[in-house]
C-alpha cells in the first residue's frame, strides 16, 4: 500500500517533467510496477491461505489423535503392551468356543 502511493505521488510528480518522447517509458514503467507490487500481493495472500490450511489440518489431526487416547500420546511400549492384551483375549475366546 504504501509503496503504491509513493509510487503514484513520483508519478504525478515526474510526470510533467517528463518530455514526449520518454513519457511513454515512464508510463510503462510506473504499470510494470504496479502490475509487480498487486502480483507480489496476490503471492502473499495466497501463501497465507496455504498456511491457515496447513495449520487448521495440522490441528485436525492433533484433535484426532486426542480422542484416540485420553491419556496422553500412544507409545511405542503402549500400543505393544495393548496388541499383547488383544492377542490375549482373541486366545481366551478361541480357547472358550
Amino acid at each position: 500500500m504504501e509503496v503504491e502511493k509513493g509510487l503514484e505521488k513520483w508519478d504525478q510528480h515526474l510526470r510533467p517533467c517528463c518530455s514526449s518522447p520518454s513519457r511513454p517509458e515512464w508510463d510503462s514503467f510506473v504499470q510494470g510496477s504496479l502490475q509487480v507490487l498487486v502480483q507480489s500481493q496476490l503471492q502473499e495472500q495466497e501463501l497465507q491461505i496455504y498456511q491457515d490450511k496447513r495449520v487448521e489440518n495440522l490441528e485436525r489431526t492433533i484433535s484426532k489423535s486426542q480422542h484416540l487416547q485420553k491419556y496422553g500420546p500412544l507409545t511405542g511400549e503402549d500400543a505393544l503392551w495393548k496388541q499383547e492384551k488383544k492377542k490375549e483375549k482373541e486366545k481366551k475366546m478361541e480357547l472358550k468356543r
